[in-house]
């Protein structure tokens, strides 16, 4: 049941929209399940992009939604660096893009392939957890919530947007747990030990708005959510203006620069107090 799952949720372009350039960096990612012709267990290997933003300490780090690959994300990327002067890098999922040998996505290949990104931004770039704030859009907020709750991390700060609890509920209204369902949200946002901003359109219809409520209530280190009076799954930025949009980014990255430095009790994106975040939304 999981493998039929996998295959009707992991919707990769077709072909891939970019090709190789030396701006990828492809990083390798161990599966034991990949053999070559002759049985040889191989590596898949992932295209990574480093933008890189000189006079900033801090990395967003990427994980794009279903539909789409990282040559399509691209530009997304490039304003992020430009309009929150921030290192931003952004990868790819096996079985996306051009990321080879070619194998079918599943769970636990996201899982891999973010822990590849994650080593390489610490091993190869010198940034430490606590410089690294994991945004995760739609799909990408399963891999991000998934490295972010592990045991001894410890990372700056947590971005979902159209985030859902877990894979099976956002089309079974049921609070059962599911022994096939998939990167189950739900079970682990309360063990992110940092700050987390939740962005989703009020409308959504891919993802019901009622996932975001229900994760905001289970976060720990709670910050002012971002609900959108009528904006969908994939109309965020042109329901706010994109100017609005990247203020309240801009604005948590400010927050988790104070709750590091021991200030948790802070302004709001809407200017007003809160505690470790506040639990009203931030309606726009």
């Amino acid at each position: 049941m999981g493998g039929l799952i996998s295959r009707l949720l992991f919707q990769p372009p077709e072909p891939a929209s970019y090709t190789k350039s030396d701006k990828y960096i492809f990083l390798e990612c161990e599966d034991k399940k990949v053999v070559d012709e002759r049985g040889q267990k191989v590596n898949v290997k992932i295209p990574l992009v480093f933008l890189e933003c000189k006079g900033s300490d801090l990395c967003l780090l990427y994980s794009h939604g279903n539909a789409t690959d990282l040559g399509q994300t691209m530009p997304y990327l490039e304003l992020l660096r430009s309009s929150l002067k921030i290192n931003v890098c952004g990868y790819e999922y096996q079985g996306y893009g051009i990321s080879e040998p070619k194998v079918s996505c599943s769970e636990p290949r996201v899982y891999a392939s973010i822990e590849a990104a994650v080593k390489y931004l610490k091993t190869e770039r010198g940034f430490s957890e606590d410089r690294i704030i994991v945004f995760g859009t739609s799909l990408g907020t399963g891999p991000s919530t998934y490295i972010a709750s592990k045991e001894n991390s410890n990372f700056r700060g947590v971005i979902l947007q159209s985030p859902f609890t877990t894979v099976v509920r956002i089309k079974v209204n049921t609070n059962k747990k599911i022994f096939f369902d998939m990167f189950r949200n739900i079970d682990r946002i309360d063990k992110v030990k940092c700050p987390v901003f939740i962005i989703h359109g009020k409308v959504d219809e891919v993802v019901p708005f009622e996932h975001g409520e229900i994760l905001q209530q289970k976060v720990k280190y709670k910050y002012t959510p971002l609900f959108i009076d009528y904006a969908g799954h994939n109309n965020i930025l042109e329901i706010m203006s994109v100017e609005r949009y990247l203020k309240q980014i801009f604005k948590f990255i400010v927050y988790l620069n104070e709750f590091r430095n021991g200030n948790r009790h802070l302004e709001d994106a809407n200017g007003g107090k809160q505690n470790n975040g506040a639990n009203s939304s931030n309606t726009q």
